[in-house]
C-alpha cells in the first residue's frame, strides 16, 4: 500500500494556505453553494480557481465538497455550478446525495467520486455498494471501529477515508434531523445549529437524574495521533482532519503535528513529541477521546461540562493575607494571551492578558509556579479556575508557517531544470523537468543563425532562460548546448520557456482538458445536462388514490392498523428494550394475518447495521421472503446490498436515504427499487413539484412520531447506568421511561434498541390531519403513518381518520372533524411541509 494521505480542512483560502504548507497531501474546501459548511467562508470560483493551481503546483490534490442535500428548483444552478467547478481542475467531489450522484455519473463520468460521510456508509456492504457503483473513495461514518475497517478492507478494493482529529457529532452524520426539525436549520443543508451543543436534563419517568455536567449530547473531540499505527494497518488510504470552521492556526498546527507522526511511522521512527501534544491540547480541545474505534464508548467519551474550547490549565485565583489577588500558574503566560475564568458559582469570564505584573515589576511574560497579576484579576473571586484559550507564541508560530503562501517566495518556489540545444540550422529546443516529475519539451520555428555581430553564448541564453518571476518556480539544473557564433533572439528563448512552463502547469491542472476540450463550451456541457434530465418523465397525475402505509413494531400493532383499514402494512423488526417487538414467529403471523385480510404487507428493519449486526439482518430479510412479505424496505445502502444479494424482488428505500429530487428518484429506479419514501425535510411544494409522481410509488410520512437522531452512545447508560461504555451493564433503559429535556422545557423521548443504540425522538408528534386535503390533493402513492410503539386504539383512531378523510375528499366532501386526541393534538406539529429546509 502506497504512503497514506493526511487530508486537511479548509474554509477560506488562508487555511488552505495553511495546510499545504504544513504537509497535507491533500486539502478539502467548500464553494460558495451546495455544502455542508455553509457558515464557513468558502471559495468563491475565482479563489477555487487559485486554490487549485497552488496546490498543484505543491504537489497536493484539491478535493471539493458538494455535500449536501439539492432541491429540483436548484438542479439548473447546480449544473452550471459543477461546470465550473470541474473547470477549475479539482482531484474529486466529496458528495452525499444520491441525485447529484446521478447527475454526475451521467454528465461528468469522468469526475472521482468521494462518498460523504454524510452518507452514513457504516458497514461493509455499504462501502461494497459505493464501489459498485464506481465511487473511488469511502468516507467512513466515524462510527466505525477499527474492527470495522479492518472488515470493510478485506472485502472492498475502494479507497478508505476516516476521521482522524477534530469534532465528532454525536449522531450519524447524514441521519441527524435534530436541528432541522427543533430549528428549521438542516445539516443535510449545511446549517446545522448544533443543538447537540445545548444544556439537556436526563429524565427518568419526569424526574431528574443528576449528573455532574448539563451538555449531555456534546462529544468530546476525537484525537488519534498516537493510534496512527493502528489506523494504517487496518488498511485505510486518507486520515481526515474536521476543521472547516476553523482558524488557519489551528489548520497549519494540527496538520503540522500529524504530518511529523505520519513521516515518523514511514521511517520506522514513530512517536508524538511532548510539543505536538501540548499543541494539540493548546491550539482547541474539548478534552480528548479515540471516538469508537475501539470500543462504542460511554461517559468516557463526552465533554459533560463544558462544550466549548476547554484549553489548557492556566491556574487559580489566591490571595495572600493582605488579600491582594495573584494567579497561581500552572503553565507559562505570556501579554496578549487569551484565557477563560470559571467562577466558584460556575459563571464564566474571559479576556486577554494585558500589563501582567510578578510582584510590583511589570512583566511581558511568565512561568509556571509565578504568581501573575493583571487588571481584570481583582474582579476574579478566589478559588477562580483559569483556563489558557489562547497562546500567542504558538499562534505566532502557526501563522509563520504559512505567511509567505500564495506569494511565490522562495520558500515556496517548485524546483525546475532545464536542457537547451540550439545547432546551426536546427529548431532550439528546450526540455523542462519540474520537481514533481512533470515534463515538457518544445522546438522553436525559428532555425538557428549564424550572428553578423553579437554571437549568442551560455550566459545571455542562461539570463533569458533564468527569468521565471511570478511562474511559481526556481530554477534548478540548467544545461545548455549550443554551437558558436550562432545568433539566438531573445524573444525566442523567452517564448520556448513560457511554452514549458505552461504545459508542465497544464498537467499539473489537467481535469479542465480531460473533461473539456477547447471548444466545449459551458453552453455544450448544459446542453447535454438537460437531455440527461429530459429522460426524467413528466408528472402523471389525476388518477392516483392514495394509500395509507402504516408501520408498527409489534404483532398486536399490526392487527389494528389491518382492522382499521390500513392499505399497507410496514412491520418494523427493529426490537426495542422495553418495547415488545417481533420475533420470528410474529413476522409468520403478520404476513399471514395481513394476507387473510387482503392487505400488502412489508418488512423494515434496523436503520444501521455493524459487524455481527448485517448478519441478523440478513437472517430477518431472507425470513421476510420465506414468508412470503409483500416487500422490503432498506434504510441504507449495505441494507439495499443485503436485499438485492438475497434475491428480495420488491424492495423499497426508506426516508433515511434523503432521497430530495427527481434523479434521487431516477438513481433508485436504475438499481431496481420499487418504492421511494421521500425525505421529510420536503415541503408541500417541493413534494408537488416532483416529476416522479404519477410515475413511480412513492410514499411521505404524514404522522407519528421518529427518531431525530442515532447514535452509538447512549445517554441513558452513561448518565443512569454510570458506564463508561456500551453496552452498560444496569439495563436501565428497559426499566423506566427516559427523555431528555431543553432549556424551553421540551421533552424528547429516549429509547434504546436491541443493539444498544440510542434514538432520540421528537418532542412534538407529526400531525397533518388539520391541512390534509392539501397533502391528499398531492396524490402521492403512500401516505405513511409512523405508529410504532404506539397502542391499538391510538392506532385505530388514526388509521380511521385519514382513511375516513381520503374517502371524503374521494367524494369531494368536506374533512371530517375529530375531536380524537391523536388527530386533534395541539401541541403537535406539520414538520416541514409548511416550512422546508
Amino acid at each position: 500500500m502506497s504512503k497514506i494521505e493526511l487530508l486537511a480542512p479548509a474554509g477560506s483560502l488562508e487555511a488552505l494556505y495553511a495546510a499545504a504548507e504544513n504537509g497535507a497531501d491533500a486539502v478539502y474546501f467548500g464553494g460558495q453553494m451546495f455544502n455542508a459548511r455553509q457558515n464557513a467562508a468558502n471559495f468563491t470560483i475565482e479563489e477555487m480557481n487559485e486554490a487549485v493551481s497552488y496546490l498543484h503546483k505543491k504537489g497536493s490534490r484539491a478535493l471539493l465538497t458538494l455535500n449536501t442535500l439539492v432541491g429540483n428548483h436548484e438542479i439548473i444552478e447546480l449544473l452550471d455550478y459543477i461546470y465550473e467547478v470541474a473547470a477549475c481542475g479539482v482531484d474529486g467531489v466529496i458528495v452525499q446525495d444520491l441525485g447529484v450522484v446521478e447527475i454526475l455519473k451521467e454528465t461528468l463520468p469522468e469526475l472521482s467520486l468521494h462518498a460523504s460521510t454524510q452518507m452514513a456508509v457504516h458497514n461493509w456492504q455499504g462501502v461494497k455498494y459505493l464501489e459498485d457503483l464506481g465511487f473511488k473513495r469511502a468516507v467512513l461514518a466515524r462510527e466505525c471501529s477499527l474492527a470495522e475497517i479492518r472488515k470493510i478492507r478485506e472485502s472492498c478494493e475502494i479507497e478508505l477515508e476516516t476521521f482522524v482529529h477534530g469534532a465528532l457529532c454525536v449522531g450519524f452524520s447524514g441521519r441527524c434531523l435534530f436541528s432541522s426539525f427543533i430549528g428549521g436549520r438542516s445539516g443535510n443543508r449545511g446549517l446545522c445549529a448544533q443543538p447537540c451543543r445545548l444544556p439537556y436534563t436526563l429524565l427518568k419517568n419526569g424526574e431528574e437524574v443528576a449528573n455532574n455536567g448539563k451538555y449531555l449530547l456534546s462529544p468530546k473531540d476525537l484525537n488519534m495521533i498516537e493510534k496512527l499505527p493502528d489506523l494504517i494497518r487496518a488498511g485505510v488510504n486518507s486520515l481526515k482532519i474536521e476543521g472547516r470552521m476553523k482558524r488557519p492556526e489551528y489548520v497549519a498546527t494540527v496538520v503540522g503535528a500529524y504530518r511529523r507522526a505520519i513521516d515518523g511511522y514511514y521511517a520506522d521512527n514513530f512517536r508524538v513529541s511532548a510539543q505536538d501534544k501540548a499543541d494539540l491540547r493548546q491550539i482547541f480541545n474539548r478534552d480528548f477521546t479515540t471516538g469508537y474505534y475501539y470500543s462504542k464508548q460511554g461517559r468516557e467519551m463526552m465533554s459533560y461540562e463544558r462544550p466549548d474550547n476547554r484549553g489548557v490549565s492556566l491556574g487559580e485565583v489566591v490571595a495572600d493575607e493582605k488579600k491582594r489577588k495573584n494567579v497561581k500558574l500552572s503553565t507559562d503566560l505570556a501579554n496578549g494571551d487569551g484565557y477563560l475564568a470559571i467562577l466558584p458559582n460556575k459563571n464564566q469570564e474571559s479576556g486577554k492578558v494585558q500589563e501582567m505584573r510578578i510582584g510590583a515589576k511589570k512583566a511581558e511574560a511568565a512561568k509556571k509556579g509565578d504568581l501573575a497579576y493583571w487588571e481584570a484579576v481583582k474582579t476574579l473571586p478566589v478559588g477562580s479556575k483559569l483556563y489558557l484559550t489562547a497562546k500567542q507564541s504558538l499562534l505566532a508560530k502557526a501563522q509563520e508557517s504559512y505567511k509567505n503562501a500564495g506569494k511565490n517566495t522562495a520558500e515556496e518556489l517548485k524546483n525546475v531544470d532545464f536542457y537547451f540545444t540550439a545547432h546551426l540550422g536546427e529548431p532550439l529546443k528546450l526540455m523542462a523537468i519540474a520537481q514533481d516529475g512533470n515534463y515538457a519539451e518544445r522546438e522553436s520555428e525559428f532555425l538557428a543563425v549564424a550572428a553578423q555581430k553579437h554571437p549568442s553564448d551560455k550566459e545571455s541564453v542562461k539570463k533569458q532562460l533564468a527569468r521565471l518571476g511570478g511562474s511559481g518556480y526556481a530554477l534548478g539544473e540548467l544545461e545548455i548546448t549550443i554551437d558558436e557564433g550562432l545568433m539566438l533572439p531573445a524573444s525566442e528563448l523567452n517564448k520556448l520557456r513560457r511554452e514549458v512552463l505552461e504545459e508542465i502547469d497544464a498537467q499539473s491542472i489537467a481535469l479542465e482538458k480531460e473533461f473539456f476540450a477547447e471548444d466545449y463550451t459551458k453552453e455544450d456541457y448544459l446542453a447535454e445536462a438537460e437531455d440527461f434530465l429530459a429522460t426524467i418523465p413528466p408528472q402523471v397525475l389525476g388518477y392516483t388514490t392514495s394509500k395509507i402505509s402504516v408501520e408498527v413494531s409489534d404483532l398486536a400493532a399490526l392487527k389494528a392498523a389491518a382492522d382499521a383499514g390500513a392499505d399497507v402494512l410496514i412491520a418494523k423488526w427493529h426490537n426495542f428494550r422495553g418495547k415488545i417487538g417481533f420475533t420470528a414467529e410474529d413476522i409468520q403471523a403478520a404476513v399471514a394475518y395481513a394476507h387473510e385480510n387482503k392487505k400488502q404487507v412489508w418488512l423494515s428493519f434496523a436503520n444501521l447495521h455493524q459487524g455481527a449486526e448485517s448478519e441478523v439482518l440478513k437472517k430477518r430479510m431472507i425470513i421476510a421472503k420465506e414468508s412470503g412479505a409483500d416487500g422490503v424496505y432498506a434504510a441504507d445502502l449495505g441494507g439495499l446490498y443485503l436485499a438485492k444479494e438475497i434475491g428480495i424482488e420488491n424492495i423499497a428505500v426508506d426516508y433515511l436515504f434523503n432521497v430530495y429530487n427527481d434523479p434521487a428518484v431516477k438513481f433508485f429506479m436504475d438499481e431496481g427499487v420499487d418504492r421511494v419514501c421521500l425525505s421529510p425535510e420536503m415541503n408541500l411544494q417541493e413534494i408537488g413539484e416532483m416529476s416522479y409522481l404519477g410515475n413511480v410509488p412513492l410514499e411521505c410520512i404524514i404522522h407519528g412520531n421518529f427518531p431525530l437522531m442515532m447514535s452509538n452512545y447512549c445517554a441513558i447508560g452513561a448518565i443512569a447506568g454510570k458506564s463508561a461504555q456500551v453496552p452498560c451493564d444496569s439495563a436501565s433503559c428497559a426499566k423506566a421511561a427516559y427523555a431528555l429535556k431543553d432549556r424551553m422545557n421540551a421533552e424528547f423521548p429516549l429509547l434504546c434498541d436491541e443493539n444498544c443504540r440510542m434514538y432520540i425522538y421528537n418532542s412534538k408528534t407529526l400531525n397533518t390531519y388539520k391541512r390534509f386535503a392539501q397533502i391528499a390533493a398531492l396524490e402521492m402513492d403512500y401516505l405513511r403513518i409512523m405508529a410504532d410503539f404506539q397502542s391499538a386504539e391510538w392506532i385505530s383512531a388514526v388509521v380511521n381518520g385519514y382513511k375516513n378523510a381520503l374517502t371524503a375528499l374521494e367524494k369531494k366532501e368536506n374533512m371530517p372533524k375529530t375531536t380524537d386526541e391523536a388527530l386533534s393534538d395541539e401541541e403537535a406539529t406539520y414538520g416541514h411541509f409548511y416550512r422546508g429546509v
